[in-house]
């Protein structure tokens, strides 16, 4: 693995989760990944198994979203994310999140979905983005 690259530019260069919509384009996050999760299952109906890779991501506004990447993204992606790592982020959809009916304005009413073109850079910890204790706990 390489060794994380400083942080050119500032923090605040980067869009915040909580500035995130549904169509926004050329958006960049400097994110710590707070959760990891990869999973293999059947899908009902077909014979093929689906990997997804799950991320919890939390950057300098606190707020959190969660990010999915599917079949060989999932592969490429899996075993590069680390909790409590930072990465700069970027080359992702932003989607309307069908599963968080929560009110908490800690978490956003999105989700990011990745591809195997997805950008994540991993950089040198940035200490205004708060550390995750619990970050080896798998997602529920």
């Amino acid at each position: 693995m390489p060794e994380p690259k400083p942080l050119n530019g500032n923090v605040k260069d980067y869009e915040t989760i909580k500035g995130l919509f549904v169509g926004l384009k050329g958006w960049h996050l400097l994110c710590r990944v707070s959760k990891v999760e990869f999973q293999e299952f059947k899908k009902k109906n077909e014979d093929k198994i689906c990997r997804m890779l799950t991320i919890e991501l939390i950057d300098r506004s606190e707020v959190k979203i969660m990010g999915y990447f599917f079949y060989d993204a999932a592969d490429k992606f899996r075993d590069f994310l680390k909790p409590n790592s930072v990465y700069k982020i970027s080359e992702g959809t932003i989607a309307n999140e069908s599963y968080n009916n929560s009110k908490n304005d800690k978490f956003s009413p999105f989700k990011l979905m990745f591809h195997v073109n997805s950008q994540f850079e991993e950089v040198s910890d940035v200490n205004i983005i708060a550390r995750v204790e619990d970050s080896a706990l798998p997602l529920k």
